[in-house]
């Protein structure tokens, strides 16, 4: 089996710099070829909003730059880019693409204490975690719900380089269309001690999208508190 390319996938707030721990192992220890995405949504402003369509564009092209090639690749997403990169990988599959004589595709999804909704579910702006401020959405009370077990340096120095989500139109009618773990194989990372993602709230998600699941004692940045086990995680699983 080819070795994939591990395409990293950030969620609300914190951009593509907090994967750089596992990167850099499974790029120099492992050996695998990696890309990140950027949401184009974070950091934000009317007149210029990106939008969850934006996002999840983003994602796709990600994706399409190495399946295009041939490639295999797994999609590692962690919170909110759970549900975009769900819906993100429609048609790109490792199955859909051979269906159509194609090389390569999306071979496994694994989720980091991932959002994920079922088709139908439209975005909702009231989560209890939002602290809306006019046009911008934080995390409220990042220390304690995003890096309660980070390193504090560490902590202070990702809370340097979160921004902010649209607080407005952003979701606004988006309804959610595809679900990719339906159709793909997937792993869900269930971190016991996440403040920001309740542990029954993580069983439930894991158990309805049948995923097989790992779990750790991190917080809710895993890749920052845990980096050398979601690094293992990744490569187990991108040997089978």
């Amino acid at each position: 089996m080819a070795e994939p390319t591990i395409i990293f996938v950030p969620g609300f707030w914190e951009g593509p710099t907090i994967f750089a721990p596992v990167i850099s192992k499974i790029e120099s220890e492992y050996g695998y070829h990696t890309s990140t995405v950027t949401l184009p949504s974070t950091g934000t402003l009317p007149p210029s909003i990106k939008t969850f369509a934006d996002d999840v564009k983003a994602i796709q092209r990600a994706i399409e730059n190495h399946v295009e090639e041939g490639r295999d690749v797994i999609v590692i997403a962690h919170s909110a880019g759970g549900f975009l990169s769900s819906e993100a990988v429609k048609g790109l599959s490792v199955k859909d693409r051979s269906s159509l004589q194609k090389k390569g595709g999306v071979r496994k999804m694994i989720f980091l204490t991932g959002m994920l909704i079922p088709e139908g579910t439209k975005h909702q702006n009231d989560q209890p975690f939002f602290n809306i401020q006019g046009d911008k959405m934080f995390c409220s009370t990042p220390l304690e719900k995003l890096l309660g077990d980070v390193p504090p340096m560490m902590a202070e120095k990702a809370i340097a380089n979160f921004s902010w989500q649209p607080s407005h139109t952003w979701g606004d009618g988006i309804e959610i269309k595809y679900c990719g773990w339906r159709d793909i194989p997937s792993v869900y990372l269930i971190c016991d001690n996440d403040v920001l993602a309740p542990l029954p709230m993580q069983q439930l998600v894991a158990k309805t999208i049948k995923a097989k699941i790992e779990t750790c004692s991190a917080g809710h940045m895993v890749t920052l508190s845990q980096p050398d086990l979601v690094a293992d995680l990744i490569r187990r699983e991108a040997q089978v």
